[in-house]
């Protein structure tokens, strides 16, 4: 069972990181990778993510 917190029980949430790097093919000779953010988790991507991701390293130390 997932620990507590304030009495609701937190689900641990499976994220895919590191986001994958994908070729893009747009110009001839020129090598451009695309980091697929929005690949991390179908509703915390990209941009929450990078948000959020500082919270939950907080929230973790206050709780041990």
């Amino acid at each position: 069972m997932a620990p507590a917190l304030g009495g609701a029980h937190i689900t641990p949430i499976q994220l895919s990181l590191p986001s994958p790097l994908e070729p893009l093919d747009l110009i001839p000779g020129m090598k451009l990778w695309v980091k697929r953010d929005d690949l991390i988790h179908p509703i915390i991507s990209g941009n929450k993510w990078r948000k959020l991701e500082g919270f939950f390293h907080q929230l973790d130390r206050h709780r041990s």
